[in-house]
């Protein structure tokens, strides 16, 4: 009977943390989360289907963020005065207010590919449909339609008297007004469908990763995540280290913290095996989370699932934080499948990351054993006999 109640607990447990006090509960039109932009002047989005791109007109650098603010990248942008962002065809698609240009961009290299001047003279929000680009003007307050070489296809009137950011949603245009603090959805011929308030007082850049709208805004330098009530296809899973979703490196000094989120997209409520697993590369070893445990446990004959339930929305929810792992590789995996029968029979929607793990002992030791340690202890004595010479 204890333990029942001690395993019931626990489902409630993790039931109220994942329902309750997690982000992730929002009206549609409502942001749902937010982090500080990269740099003090936040203009244009864009999202290249894995990262969003944020363009700073503070520092004139391009930044590359995961979905949680943190700084992957960055370019410097090619004028003194960086606005709209757009990512299409493989491309970064960029205008400068200073030099009234559109630009494409290599967004690994940051090089500029091709360059044309923009329709109006005060070029802001940008968007790409796939074939053509769209492009803002708040002198005009217009909306252009160009071709990717910066002929005009189409142009309407903007909803509002300053328009700013700008995306498409692959059916839709979205923009962003500064004056009105409105996000107006809009056809392709700008009719407009429907508006949204903005989170903050003065909204700039804007862009859709397939679900959500990402606004960012300079009255305090942050960037919003805006529920449209769009549900994916099919159930999205994440996997995070130290709230990055690349795989990395660390010192065996510092912690490491798991953290996982999903999104069931059309299939919440439906019954699933639910998976998270680490594979040890030095002991050749894999290991399932145990839900009702909180640890990992080694797998001897056959895998476990973590947990088997109804499949429901999960914002960033730390697993395990930890500062015991030694020296050596480690993948961890988070996925779940259809098929609740604790056998991973069915397709599995997963995620993984792998985290590897350095010795520090033998930096330190090589260090302090380095001509350029010892330079810098005789330095310290010649410093202390000359100060005592003077005294």
């Amino acid at each position: 009977m204890k333990a029942l109640k001690k395993i019931l607990l626990i489902i409630t447990f993790i039931l109220n943390s994942v329902l309750y006090d997690s982000v992730g509960y929002s009206e549609v039109g409502q942001y749902i989360d937010s982090f500080e932009a990269a740099g003090t002047m936040p203009r244009g989005l864009a999202f290249d289907g894995v990262y969003l791109w944020n363009s700073d007109e503070a520092f004139d650098r391009i930044y590359k963020m995961d979905k949680t603010g943190g700084i992957i990248d960055y370019l410097e942008s090619p004028g003194p005065n960086p606005k709209g962002l757009a990512y299409g065809g493989g491309f970064l698609w960029h205008t400068d207010s200073s030099t009234d240009l559109i630009y494409q961009i290599d967004a690994k290299s940051g090089e500029i590919l091709a360059e044309f001047d923009s329709p109006g003279p005060h070029p802001r929000g940008l968007a790409h449909d796939g074939e053509s680009l769209w492009i803002t003007d708040d002198f005009e307050n217009i909306i252009y339609q160009l071709d990717t070489s910066g002929l005009i296809l189409d142009f309407f009137t903007s909803p509002g008297i300053n328009p700013k950011g700008l995306t498409f949603d692959g059916t839709f245009l979205w923009n962003v007004d500064s004056q009105s603090d409105r996000i107006y959805k809009l056809t392709i011929e700008g009719e407009v469908l429907d508006e949204l308030i903005a989170p903050d007082i003065d909204p700039r850049g804007l862009t859709h990763d397939g679900v959500y709208l990402w606004n960012s805004d300079s009255r305090n330098d942050m960037i919003y995540k805006i529920d449209l009530g769009i549900t994916p296809d099919t159930p999205t899973a994440v996997i995070r280290a130290n709230n990055s979703i690349n795989s990395l490196s660390v010192n065996s000094n510092e912690s490491v913290s798991v953290s996982i989120e999903l999104n069931p997209g059309l299939f919440g409520g439906e019954f699933a095996d639910w998976w998270l697993i680490k594979f040890d590369h030095q002991e050749n070893s894999l290991y399932y989370f145990d839900a009702f445990s909180f640890k990992w446990q080694k797998i001897e004959l056959a895998v476990a699932p973590t947990y088997q339930g109804a499949l429901m929305m999960v914002e960033p929810l730390t697993i395990e934080t930890t500062s015991e792992l030694s020296e050596g590789a480690y993948d961890f995996y988070f996925g779940v499948d259809l098929e609740m029968n604790g056998i991973i029979d069915a397709e599995v929607f997963y995620d993984k990351i792998t985290v590897e793990v350095l010795s520090v002992s033998t930096d330190v030791q090589a260090f302090f054993e380095s001509d350029s340690f010892q330079t810098i202890i005789s330095a310290e004595i010649v410093e202390r006999e000359v100060l005592s010479e003077l005294v």
